[in-house]
This record gives C-alpha cells, structure tokens and sequence, in this order.
C-alpha cells in the first residue's frame, strides 16, 4: 500500500490529522483499516485501570502523535470484538496498523504504549 504523502511532505497525510478518541464502532474501523494505523481500547467502566487509562488518555489525546485515533469500546458491551481479536482481560489495546493488519495485542497498557504506534 502506498501512503498519501502528498500534503506533508515525507510524512504520511494521516499524520497531520488531529488526535481522536472515539466510540468504536465497524464503520469508523473499516475507514481507517487499511489506510492509517488505530487502536481499539478495550475498557470497563467497572475496573479501576481500564477507567484510570480511559480518564489518562481522554485528557491528554491533545497532546499524543498528530494521526492518533483511538476507537474505544466496552469490554461488556462488545463480546463479538473482543473474540475477533482474542482479548480476555481489560485494558487492552489492539493496534492495527496501516494495512489493517493486527500489529500487537497489549494487555494493561500505558498510554505511552499506545502513543508509541503513532
């Protein structure tokens, strides 16, 4: 796959996209598979570091990697996602990069880790 580098120079066009924490759903992960890298951040608001790593990230996503999109998703409410991509405890996040393929699977993530795939 070629990246869009025409706007930016040597960088790829995505990379000058604001940050983005958004609900997960299929739509939004068909657009971006296969064009730009994303996680999806599995979390339950019932555990205490899946809401402590949600709170973190939603109030630092300003501050992480131009490009960044983070579709986040209720580890109760989407049994079907979480056995697509084999995810059994939460936090985890599943980085997906940019020819839509599963990169890593990181359980208990740092929002460094995440930032990190940017």
């Amino acid at each position: 796959m070629q990246e869009d580098t025409e706007e930016t120079g040597d960088q790829p066009l995505w990379k000058s996209l604001n940050p983005a924490l958004v609900e997960y759903n299929d739509d939004q992960a068909d657009l971006l598979s296969g064009v730009q890298p994303f996680v999806i951040f599995f979390h339950a608001p019932w555990d205490q570091k899946s809401t402590e790593l949600f709170t973190d990230i939603e109030e630092n996503i300003a501050s992480m990697p131009g490009g960044t999109v983070i579709l986040w998703a209720d580890f109760d409410e989407n049994p079907d996602l979480r056995e697509r991509y084999s995810v059994t405890k939460q936090p985890t996040a599943v980085l997906i990069d940019a020819d839509g393929e599963t990169k890593k699977i990181l359980i208990l993530p740092t929002k460094s880790d995440i930032a990190s795939i940017f």
